[in-house]
Formats: structure tokens, C-alpha cells, sequence
């Protein structure tokens, strides 16, 4: 049943979605600014096409809908609500991967009368974690108890084989996506107790968790768990927590990075500042001094002054390995930080991109995992664990590109085909949504490893 389908972007994720809605036979349309790797995603395939497109050019964009039968966003987040007013003015079904914002929330009313699904936060985080924590909620209520505990765990991370750097991460996604969100502040629920971490507090609390076969990996809280007791129809849950994974010493490095102020989106780089001097000028005023400006590894002297300021500042020891990651990825060194008048997270992504990128033949990780405890009648628990570990193909697709792409792959195709037949703006909670899409993931290789277990 082929359909017509506009892909707003072509970024990291969009490789899998492109092949999957190529291979079901669609006609697909990428409008992006990187046409030259669009280009490649579609090459060879007669019904994949690549057309140049400015987000600013709502006019464009305008043109572009016209005729399609659904669209995907993979633009940035502020651009989803442009591309979703595009969508409504031409009768055009939407997904993304992202949240769901006021704005989009706002369009609910209308998309309903014009009989079109806006399907959000279908990608892996959001995403594949509510299908998961749906299907273990059904479990609990079929097997006749009451959930009293969830946590969902979530991160990309590199293959353990591809885990050599001392930040324990490399990139698969949008670098600065990362920061900001590293940004973001928190609210959970455990025993029965409300929690709320601000945006300086969320690095600084952090607990453990262990998955078979991957050992133990840190986990730290993500945004508003809260909200999702009303969304997923648990009413109160004693506890309730979403977290981000990541390798050990990741939230420590940083929560540095925040209190130097490296991730402040303010334009205050100095004209040829170099990395040694903004730290130092960080970490407590004035420049870097004629000795941190020497070459780095050459100037011994000049680096442990930036270190010994940087540590006074954060107060840690001066061997702190907080202090050892800075210095891996040079900020105490003579590199001209950035342009001039860039704000310092900018300068920082530039430098994680050089440092902490992946090679073509190194795979990365995606660990997802949820879990329930539930109580019965007779008063005993059970947890209820539902885990997705999904590894990237060396000089192939990414598990990130994968595990975020074809959810949405999935839902597009279902939705244009007409197999999906809810209306108005929507996450994949509802059973007529999830089920199919899983069931599609699973014959993809994507699947979810479950187990029970009285505790």
C-alpha cells in the first residue's frame, strides 16, 4: 500500500526509518539541510527523494506537505510545532520521537476534527519505554495485583567493547541535545516521598543499578517522573522514577562542567581564549596566567595551575578523576577554545565531537530497562523486569539510530496505511498503538527480554 511521506531532517537516527518506510514501498521525501547525506540514505532507490529545506521557510515547508499522506520530524524540537502546523493545514498524519510540548499538547482539538494522528514521543526515550511499561502494567493487572513500584532506566552508551575514553561516553546523538538535557531538573517519587532535584542537584545525586550481562551502570533522574502516573493510569505510586544510564563517573564530570559554567549558552568567549584561560577564568576570575598558556603536556606548570584552580573551585582534591577527564579532553591546555562570542557550551561540543566521537568500526549501546514490583491480594511481591539491550553494527547503523528510527518507522507506516486508527495528539500508551508497533520491532530484532521473580 504505498504511501506518500515527508521526513523533516536527516540526522543521526534517520537512516533506519529512510530504509524501513523505502523498503515497505512508500514514496519517500527528505527535506533537510544536509542534503548530501540525505542523498546517500536514498541512493539507488527511485522512490526516495531529497529536496533542499530552511526550517525558518514555513511557506516551503507549506509546499512540501501538499499531497503527502504523513510526515516524521526529525527536526530539532523548537521546529516540531512548525512542521505540526504545516501538518494540520494540509491533512497530513505526523509522528516524532520527541516530547510532547504545551504547543503540540494544544493541537490535540483540532487534529481530532481533521481525523489525524500527531503520534509523539515515539522513539526510544521517550518512547520504547512506554510501550515496555504498558506491557508490564497489563502483566501486573492480569495477574491480579496492583502496581506499588516503577522505575524505567535508559541510556545510550558505548558498547563495552568500544569504552575506552575516561568520560566512559562517546556521541550517537546530537552532542549539545546531550548537554542541554544534562540541564534539565527533576521530580520523582520514592517511598512514598515527592523528590525534586534542580538543574544543579540532578548530577550530584546518583544511585546504581546492575543488568545482566552489562554489569553495573549509574543512574541519575530524568526531568518529571510524576506526570506519568496520571499518563500511564496508575493513580499514586509510592514510587515512581524515570533515570538516565550512563558508565561510572559521568554524572560527577558533569556537574563540574555546570559549576565552571562550560555548559552557560551566554556568548562570552574572549577573542582567542584559549581553553586553559576560560577554565581559569571560571573557576575563579582573571586569566590563565603566561604559565597555563604553554603547551599542553609540554607546560606542566601552566596545566597544574589551571587543575589546582579548577579543583579549589569545585572543591575536590586535585587527583580527583573529574579532574583527569577535564584534562583528557584538553581544558586545561593552549587550544583556542572557539569563535569569539560563542557561548561556552558550544565550544565544549566542538571539542566532545573531536575527542569523543565514534570510529566506523566501533559499536555502540542502548540498555533499556523497566521495572515493576507488584503487590497481591495475599500481601506478597513479585518484580516484573522487562530489559532491551540493543548493540550498534560496527560501520553499520547505530543501536541508537535503530532504537529511536524504526519506532518511528513503524508507527508512520501503520498510521498511513490505516492500521492505526486513533486521532489527535497522542504517545504510544494505548494498547492498539503499542501492541502492533512491538510485535513489528520484534521481527526487526529489537526485542524486550522479560522475567518475574517473587522478592
Amino acid at each position: 500500500m504505498q504511501k506518500r511521506i515527508l521526513v523533516v531532517g536527516s540526522g543521526r537516527v534517520a537512516g533506519p526509518l529512510i530504509d524501513y518506510l523505502l523498503v515497505r514501498g512508500h514514496i519517500v521525501t527528505i527535506a533537510t539541510l544536509e542534503a548530501e547525506r540525505a542523498i546517500e540514505l536514498v541512493a539507488g532507490r527511485p522512490n526516495g527523494t531529497v529536496v533542499h529545506l530552511d526550517l525558518e521557510d514555513e511557506a516551503g515547508l507549506a509546499k512540501l506537505m501538499q499531497g503527502q499522506d504523513g510526515a516524521v520530524s526529525l527536526a530539532p524540537f523548537p521546529f516540531h510545532i512548525n512542521v505540526a502546523r504545516a501538518c494540520l493545514a494540509a491533512g497530513v498524519h505526523l509522528v516524532t520521537t520527541s516530547y510532547v510540548s504545551d504547543e503540540m499538547a494544544a493541537l490535540h482539538d483540532e487534529a481530532t476534527a481533521k481525523d489525524l494522528l500527531f503520534l509523539n514521543e515515539c522513539g526510544l526515550d521517550p518512547g520504547l519505554d512506554h510501550m515496555s511499561a504498558m506491557e508490564l502494567f497489563r502483566a501486573v493487572k492480569d495477574a491480579g495485583a496492583e502496581v506499588v513500584s516503577y522505575k524505567s532506566h535508559c541510556g545510550g552508551i558505548p558498547a563495552p567493547e568500544a569504552n575506552d575514553n575516561p568520560f566512559g561516553y562517546k556521541f550517537s546523538w546530537s552532542p549539545k541535545g546531550v548537554l542541554v538535557a544534562a540541564k534539565s531538573s527533576a521530580r520523582y517519587c520514592e517511598d512514598g516521598k515527592e523528590i525534586v532535584r534542580s538543574e544543579d542537584e540532578v548530577h550530584r545525586h546518583t544511585w546504581t543499578i546492575d543488568v545482566d550481562g552489562i554489569g553495573t551502570l549509574e543512574a541519575y533522574p530524568n526531568r518529571d517522573s510524576m506526570k506519568y502516573e496520571e499518563l500511564y493510569g496508575l493513580g499514586h505510586v509510592p514510587t515512581i522514577i524515570r533515570a538516565t544510564l550512563r558508565y561510572d563517573g559521568w554524572s560527577r564530570t558533569v556537574a563540574a562542567l555546570r559549576t565552571l559554567g562550560l555548559l552557560d549558552e551566554e556568548p562570552v568567549l574572549g577573542e582567542g581564549e584559549t581553553w586553559a584561560e576560560l577554565t581559569a577564568r571560571k573557576a575563579g576570575g582573571g586569566g590563565a596566567g603566561e604559565g597555563a598558556a604553554q603547551e599542553e603536556g609540554a607546560g606542566a606548570a601552566g596545566t597544574d595551575e589551571v587543575r589546582n584552580r579548577a579543583a579549589k573551585f569545585l572543591a575536590i582534591p586535585a587527583d580527583d578523576t573529574v579532574l583527569d577527564r577535564l584534562a583528557w579532553l584538553g581544558l586545561f591546555g593552549r587550544d583556542v577554545a572557539g569563535d569569539t562570542g560563542k557561548p561556552p557550551i558550544d565550544a565544549l561540543v566542538n571539542r566532545m565531537i573531536e575527542r569523543m566521537a565514534y570510529t566506523d568500526d566501533e559499536p555502540d549501546m542502548v540498555v533499556l530497562q523497566d521495572e515493576v514490583i507488584a503487590k497481591f491480594p495475599d500481601g506478597h511481591r513479585e518484580r516484573f523486569l522487562s530489559t532491551l539491550i540493543c548493540k550498534g553494527e560496527p560501520g553499520g547503523e547505530s543501536a541508537m539510530a535503530r532504537t529511536v528510527g524504526l519506532p518511528a518507522a513503524v508507527a508512520t507506516s501503520m498510521i498511513v496505511e490505516g492500521k492505526i486508527v486513533e486521532r489527535g495528539v497522542r504517545i504510544p500508551i494505548e494498547a492498539e498503538i503499542y501492541e502492533p508497533i512491538l510485535t513489528a520491532l520484534d521481527h526487526a530484532g529489537i526485542r524486550f527480554e522479560e522475567k518475574r521473580e517473587k522478592i
